[in-house]
Order: structure tokens, then C-alpha cells, then sequence
């Protein structure tokens, strides 16, 4: 069953300071070639945003090899994954667990050594650093190409803006395939957005405290996943108790540090271990569910003052059947920034 709670953050929102904010650009690494990789198949890397308010990630260029597979003029997708924040590629390869699909694009396949654009679905990224793998994908019926790519030396692995830093990294046959090639640097441009439009997406893990239903779900809603100035923004919750009972939104400004501690903190300091927190409690509001999935409503004015702020949030689920001390279950941090 499902029920809906509401919130307004204005106070939070009024003792906030936002820092300047630029548009649309990108981080481009090379386009040497010399190396390729026959789809599918996944090349990886480190990304870093640098930035205190975060990027929303809006699209890709890639360097195409178009003598393995379909010549110029073919069409393929790209699908990427990115780790929890504080992840790395390094070590996860082939280990489909710690990935999670956040955004896909098609393309068509331009001359080696030129870009080749993908326009790809919007996502959001916090401070921090993520692994970030690109999966190469030919579609049904189409011929699709093969992707170009330059083996690493050491001198030529890592590119940066002041906004976000690629530290590079591996490829592999198949996606998160036991056979990985590496160094091996991705041939492209990442390109994002630093300024005010909004965005929301899922990061990290939750923990279920003991609870036997598993870990409880925090996602942006399908009808109103942003939270868009002068809107209402929904997040919703699944994988809750059955037994209706009380839930702990909390609001953090910051993926960074909470206090004197770096996040992401395990909370065995306060009965909760094995849990993470990936926000300091900056706001936290107490909402009540009916069991089994709940749609949190947040507002935000219409002010553009407003524009651009970096929020997280994470929910605690007070849970009978929790076996910790605190009688809790947490949902996954969900990030994002509120815009036009």
C-alpha cells in the first residue's frame, strides 16, 4: 500500500550559498588509436568530479574503428555503468555486483580518429570519485562498429578539468568479463553540464539491518523524478517493512564529510554496522508508511536563487524486525540538483 508525505526544505534552502556555476563543456582524453575493441565489449576508467555541487553527465564522443564490424555510417549503442561513489573500476572488471546501468544512447559511427557523438540520457554525479564503464553495443539487425581505443603508458592516463578528472584504465570483452586488457585508454570526450538544470538519480548501497525482507529501495519517481524548482518532486520507496511504521528522510548538502568523518561512515558508532551514510543529517524529516512501498513529496519555491543546489538523501526505516541495536534498516543515498 502505498501513501504519499510532504515536505519543504525553504529553511534549508534560505541558509545556502551557492557557488558560481558554468555551462555545458567536456574533458576529452585522445584519439590515438591503435588499439580496438570488438563490440560488445566495455572500456573502463575512474571519473572524479571535482566540482562541489556536482555535474550532470549530458553525453559522450568515442573514437570508431570501422573495419571489424559495420563501416562509417553505422549505427550502435552505448549503455553506461557507473560504481557506488567511492568506487573505482580498478579490481571490479568482471564483477557485475558494484555496477549500475544509469544511462544508454545510439549513435553512428563517424571516421577513426574523429569523434563520433552519443547523445545519451541525462545523469547526475556528486563529488566524488566512480568507477564508469561504457558498453558497447551493436543493436539487433544493425552492423554496429568497433571502438577505438589507445594502450596506456602511464604518461598518457589521465585528463582533467577543473570540474572532473578521468583517470584511465581497462577494456574488456563482453561487459564485466573475466578477460580484461589493460592500461588501455578510452578515445572520447565526457561531456557535462555544471549549471542549473535539475537532476536526480540512485548511488550506493543500502543495508537491511538484519531485517528478512532485505534491504529497503530509494529511487526517484516515474512521474516526477527531478526536483524541479516550483514542482513537486516524488522519491519513492519499495522493499519496506509490511507492518506500517516510521521512516527518517534525511537531507545532506555534502557527499564528502560529516563533521570530523569522511563519507561514506559506517554507522557501527551508533548501533548501526554495516550500514552506510553518505550525507551528513543536514535536515531530517519523520514520515509515517503503511507497509511495503511509500512515495516521499518534497517542495522547493520558485526561486532561482535556488538553481543549482547539490542535495542527497538517504532514509533510515525504523524496522521491529531489524536485529541491530537501533531497530533500523537504510536505503541507498539518491543525489542530485534542484533546477529549472
Amino acid at each position: 500500500m502505498r501513501i504519499t508525505s510532504t515536505s519543504c526544505l525553504v529553511g534549508l534552502c534560505l541558509s545556502l550559498s551557492l557557488s558560481s556555476l558554468s555551462a555545458q563543456t567536456g574533458v576529452t582524453t585522445l584519439y590515438a588509436g591503435g588499439n580496438s575493441l570488438n563490440s560488445p565489449g566495455s572500456v573502463m576508467f575512474d571519473a572524479t568530479v571535482l566540482n562541489p555541487d556536482g555535474l550532470v553527465v549530458t553525453s559522450f564522443d568515442i573514437n570508431c574503428e570501422n573495419t571489424r564490424n559495420g563501416p562509417i555510417g553505422s549505427v550502435f549503442q552505448i549503455d553506461i555503468y557507473i560504481t557506488a561513489l567511492g568506487g573505482t573500476y580498478v579490481g571490479n572488471e568482471g564483477n557485475p555486483a558494484v555496477w549500475t546501468k544509469v544511462a544508454e544512447g545510439t549513435g553512428v559511427s563517424g571516421a577513426i580518429s574523429t569523434p563520433t557523438p552519443v547523445d545519451t540520457s541525462d545523469f547526475f554525479l556528486p563529488q566524488g570519485r566512480f568507477g564508469m564503464a561504457i558498453n558497447f553495443v551493436i543493436p539487433t539487425g544493425a552492423l554496429g562498429t568497433a571502438f577505438a581505443y589507445t594502450n596506456g603508458t602511464g604518461l598518457n592516463q589521465s585528463y582533467a578539468d577543473a570540474n572532473l578528472q578521468l583517470d584511465l584504465g581497462s577494456s574488456g570483452s563482453g561487459i564485466f568479463s573475466p578477460t580484461v586488457y589493460t592500461p588501455r585508454v578510452f578515445n572520447g570526450t565526457v561531456y557535462y553540464e555544471a549549471g542549473t538544470n535539475a537532476a536526480y538519480g540512485p548511488y550506493g548501497t543500502g543495508c537491511d539491518g538484519g531485517a528478512p525482507q532485505g534491504v529497503p529501495v530509494l529511487r526517484p519517481s516515474v512521474a516526477n523524478p527531478r526536483p524541479v524548482l516550483g514542482a513537486i518532486w516524488e522519491q519513492d520507496l519499495t522493499n519496506l517493512s509490511a507492518t506500517p511504521g516510521l521512516g527518517i528522510m534525511v537531507f545532506g548538502l555534502s557527499t564528502q564529510t560529516w563533521g570530523p568523518w569522511q563519507l561514506p561512515l559506517d554507522l557501527g558508532m551508533f548501533g548501526m554496522p554495516g550500514c552506510l551514510t553518505y550525507l551528513p543529517p543536514d535536515a531530517s524529516v519523520f514520515f509515517v508508511h503503511l507497509g511495503g512501498s511509500h512515495t516521499y513529496l518534497t517542495g522547493f519555491p520558485n526561486n532561482q536563487a535556488f538553481a543549482g543546489l547539490a542535495l542527497g538523501t538517504q532514509a533510515v526505516m525504523l524496522d521491529a524486525a531489524a536485529t541491530n541495536a537501533v531497530g533500523a534498516t537504510v536505503t541507498n543515498l539518491c543525489a542530485g540538483r534542484v533546477g529549472n
